[in-house]
């Protein structure tokens, strides 16, 4: 097992940019002058909610938007939460909603697990390709990377 070097951090906290927003940076630009591109692989999904999910939003969005514009509690909203624990329940998984953390995307759920589990000098082995903001974390806790 080889320890891979430390991915060069910089930036105002030490945290490098975002290749995958550079990326998206340039193909705006590109864009703009008529380049024509198909975007494949920056993340963004494409599947719009389903309808019945959408005119619940919209009627209580028109009655009080600010219900779905303020901040969530920082575990997520209790009745998903309970709702997320029942879908586990069925499928053989005991988790009660306080034990469930609901996150904004799975960058933010995988920094809060490496959190968690990561110390300063730790060895944290990820696979090979990997998603490049694993490493970052990873060097961001401190933790050395091997691959």
């Amino acid at each position: 097992m080889t320890l891979a070097p430390p991915i060069p951090l910089r930036g105002p906290y030490g945290v490098r940019g975002s290749p995958t927003r550079a990326l998206d940076k340039h193909v705006e630009e590109a864009r703009r002058r008529g380049v024509r591109f198909y975007k494949l692989g920056t993340g963004q999904h494409n599947i719009p909610p389903p309808p019945e999910l959408m005119e619940p939003l919209f009627k209580v969005y028109r009655e009080n938007p600010s219900r779905l514009l303020g901040y969530t509690p920082s575990q997520g909203i209790k009745e998903l939460r309970e709702a997320i624990a029942e879908d586990l329940q069925s499928k053989g998984v005991q988790l009660s909603p306080g034990q469930i953390v609901v996150t904004a995307g799975g960058m933010q759920a995988m920094k809060i697990s490496l959190e968690a589990f990561v110390s300063p000098g730790c060895t944290v082995l990820l696979p090979d390709p990997v998603y490049f903001h694993y490493p970052v974390i990873a060097n961001y806790l401190g933790a050395k990377v091997s691959y």
